[in-house]
């Protein structure tokens, strides 16, 4: 068992290095980094495709740190969104807990919520960048969108809080309810440049902070920032390096003791206007306690003790940030189990149950005007599956092959399975293929697995959508399977569509039970469709 670590123990260089959270960067330099007294890492450059060895590179990193580290995972959608060999459990998108009604969706969430503490546990994850707290307002949003619970903020409070609570029973787990002061209102993605957000005090008040004051009065002692310009707080530094935001709102004012992260410093919502030495001296004079992977790591804790020596950071700035990071690592008993990586004890098939009644409660059928649904098994004629490619990343990025998801979903019952994709502007020549095999098909699938995250809109382009017009007026009978249901808005002709909230399989799975009748669809649309959502912006949205 390790000696706890009091401040008094600390050099000013051993306090600085505490405050950094750095991106896995292979076991070797990470573990050099480790040696120098960094405060955490975020393993998410470490395969996940083998349990014991991801284990094992967590416990020899833990080992060789004076200090116990902070270990980051993303588990917005569960463990299994990071472990991918089947030990760990991924849920659909927060969405599909929106989807339900507000009782049930506080009782999954909180269920899930420790499913994935004690999967977290077992990987030797402590801190989480999860759940998404954010209300989402904006259809278009490229960043939050379908990872929000949804648009009505009571239902969203609930659901995120609860989600962070269950990720908080088994007390070696802290969540980070996500992005402080609200991201739902982006019309970009704070990856690729900086925005001002178009919004009021009173709809920041009354909507978007309402779900992080909930969580802080229920206790939830973490939170991540985000990268983007609020004017109704600070009309000059984004919300990460405001300190009228992270000082004066969130801590004098909402009354919030607990530690605050930033999001990533190398996003281009900070470096398309601040240097690396300029955004950490901001990030910390704000009231961040914890920078995650500040640009020129290299330069990092040095340029935190200049600053302090120079005048720039008042020590006592960093005294506070420290004694927080302390507190809370001893909180969840670092300092006497960091090498404590549990077995987990709640069966794999009752974890998978948990996400399969998510997903089957939360499939909504958005709209079936002919009365098609369910199809009775088993087709005999040719089934077409179709699947869009982003406009913006190719089909492989970030994705979990939906169209494979589907024939596998539907293989018992439709025998002749042929798949087709098409790209964001498809010419003629593919045009007039794909009518060619729609026409020969009994019934047509349509999924689109977009989903957003880093620059996916998670909306289909003017030439997906003219070519989907097309097939639709063939007369097949055509289902499509979205994973975001603003989709809707670009889609009024399509007759059958169903809202699955995520492209795992899972839910895709759920979809199918759908359209065969095997379970009767029972979500409700947790967001408001606006009627139409010009599919010619969708390219710009993505790329600026």
């Amino acid at each position: 068992m390790q000696r706890h670590v009091k401040l008094t123990d600390l050099t000013l260089a051993e306090k600085a290095a505490q405050m950094i959270v750095l991106s896995y960067r292979g076991q070797a330099e990470t573990l050099a980094y480790v040696r120098q007294g960094i405060g955490g890492i975020w393993p998410c450059g470490l395969p996940g495709d083998n349990a014991d060895t991801f284990r094992e590179a967590i416990r020899t990193l833990q080992e060789a740190a004076k200090i116990p580290l902070f270990i980051s995972a993303d588990f917005e959608n569960g463990a299994g969104q990071v472990m991918m060999d089947g030990s760990c459990t991924e849920f659909p998108g927060l969405m599909a807990f929106g989807a339900l009604n507000k009782s049930k969706a506080v009782k999954y969430a909180y269920a899930a919520g420790k499913v994935i503490a004690e999967e977290a546990m077992f990987l030797g994850i402590n801190i989480t960048p999860a759940p998404v707290a954010d209300v989402n307002t904006e259809a278009q949003n490229p960043i939050t969108n379908t990872r929000s619970v949804g648009d009505n903020p009571m239902i969203v409070a609930a659901v995120s809080t609860a989600y962070a609570r269950g990720m908080m029973k088994k007390g070696r787990l802290l969540p980070q309810v996500k992005h402080f002061p609200g991201a739902g209102m982006h019309k970009q993605d704070s990856h690729y440049g900086l925005e001002q957000m178009q919004v009021t005090r009173e709809q920041m008040e009354n909507i978007h902070l309402l779900p992080f004051r909930k969580a802080f009065r229920a206790g939830i002692p973490m939170l991540m920032t985000n990268h983007a310009i609020y004017p109704p707080y600070d009309n000059e530094y984004p919300a990460t390096l405001s300190y009228k935001i992270m000082t004066e709102l969130l801590r004098n004012r909402m009354g919030f003791k607990g530690l605050a992260i930033t999001d990533a410093m190398a996003m281009h919502g900070i470096t398309s206007r601040y240097d690396g030495r300029e955004a950490l001296i901001l990030a910390i004079n704000a009231g961040n306690d914890l920078i995650l992977g500040p640009v020129e790591m290299k330069k990092a804790i040095e340029r935190i003790v200049a600053a302090v020596q120079e005048g720039a950071i008042k020590e006592a700035t960093i005294n506070r940030a420290v004694e927080r990071i302390l507190h809370y690592k001893k909180k969840l008993l670092l300092f006497r189990h960091k090498l404590d990586l549990p077995g987990i004890r709640t069966p794999r098939h009752k974890r998978e149950a948990l996400s399969v009644r998510i997903a089957c409660e939360s499939i909504t059928l958005a709209r079936d005007r002919k009365n098609s649904l369910p199809l009775r098994p088993p087709l005999a004629g040719k089934v077409l599956v179709l699947e869009p490619e982003h406009p913006n990343h190719p089909f492989e990025w970030g994705l979990h092959f939906n169209l494979y998801g589907i024939m596998e979903a539907i293989k018992d019952c439709a025998p002749l399975v042929e798949t087709q994709l098409f790209g964001a502007h498809p010419d003629a020549a593919k045009i007039k293929t794909l009518l060619a095999h729609a026409q020969t098909a009994e019934v047509i699938f349509i999924g689109t697995a977009f989903r957003s995250k880093s620059g996916q809109t998670g909306l289909l382009t003017a030439g997906q959508v003219s070519l989907m017009k097309e097939i639709n007026a063939l007369g097949k009978t055509v289902v499509y399977i979205v994973s975001n249901p603003y989709v809707l808005a670009e889609l009024p002709f399509a007759d059958t569509v169903l809202v699955a909230y995520g492209n795992n399989y899972t839910s895709i799975k759920a979809a199918a039970d759908v359209v065969f009748g095997r379970i009767k669809p029972q979500g409700r649309l947790p967001v408001q469709i606006p009627d139409f959502i010009d599919p010619a912006i969708v390219k710009i949205l993505a790329h600026d």
